[in-house]
């Protein structure tokens, strides 16, 4: 037995049927649209009203392909020159929204039958980059008689969910740089809903029940609250006499359990 769902009537996946009783199936949801949200920050570590910048590379968030959700970010340390020197950080965020469609789902069954729905970040690709994940630690200096902490090798991110309406971008280069609204997953895992990348232990899931009954509730009713879900760094590293680096795609699927009809 086999269903069929589709991606914005372009591109059509197998559901995987992964565990069937008498009167539940658990189905994997690979199927997914994604657009890239992103915004500059600059801080100063001086307070001297002064500009000029270390320019970011171009390529920065581009994205493998336009079904991936890729987030991440880079800081760049500029020390200025003398004899007043601006010394700042410009920091580049990279943000992706992405969901599911369910049409085929909803066109045989009910949000009514869903008992659970489960979404699951499987894999990190990480992209670009000199070492593809650098995090450095707080306080200290790179010389002197403060030593700093080892670089990380993993950076912190977060899932919410997407309360603005939004479209799904083809393109593979650039970022909306436009708001985007989100809001706390309603059920919280035991890290409150941070994960590390690179994945450590397997797969991180998130119970996201209501949000997938509200993300597919009848529009024409004013019933729609959430459109989607976003994976950003969770924090951005932004350290005096440094520069970070941690971007790349993530790997994402949708388990629902439901009753039969």
């Amino acid at each position: 037995m086999k269903n069929v769902i589709s991606f914005f009537g372009k591109i059509i996946f197998p559901l995987a049927i992964l565990f069937t009783s008498c009167d539940t199936m658990t189905l994997a949801v690979s199927d997914r649209g994604t657009a890239h949200f992103g915004e500059t920050v600059i801080y100063r570590s001086e307070g001297i009203p002064c500009g000029g910048t270390s320019p970011f590379d171009p390529d920065f968030g581009l994205r493998t392909s336009s079904r991936i959700p890729h987030a991440g970010f880079k800081s760049n340390w500029n020390p200025g020159a003398d004899p007043i020197p601006c010394k700042t950080i410009q920091s580049s965020i990279c943000r992706s929204v992405f969901r599911f469609d369910l049409t085929e789902f909803l066109a045989s069954h009910r949000l009514s039958d869903l008992e659970s729905a489960t979404l699951m970040v499987t894999g990190f690709n990480p992209i670009g980059g000199d070492v593809h994940v650098k995090v450095t630690q707080a306080w200290g200096y790179d010389i002197g008689f403060i030593p700093r902490p080892p670089d990380l090798n993993y950076a912190d991110f977060t899932v919410k969910a997407v309360t603005t309406p939004w479209e799904p971008m083809e393109i593979l280069t650039g970022t909306r740089n436009s708001p985007i609204s989100s809001v706390p997953l309603i059920r919280q895992n035991e890290n409150r809903n941070v994960f590390r990348a690179p994945l450590a232990s397997g797969p991180v899931t998130f119970i996201v029940t209501n949000e997938i009954q509200q993300m597919n509730a009848d529009p024409t009713r004013g019933d729609r609250t959430m459109f989607g879900f976003v994976i950003e760094p969770s924090s951005i590293q932004s350290r005096y006499m440094s520069s970070n680096y941690a971007y790349g795609s993530f790997e994402v699927q949708l388990r629902l359990v439901y009753r039969r009809r």
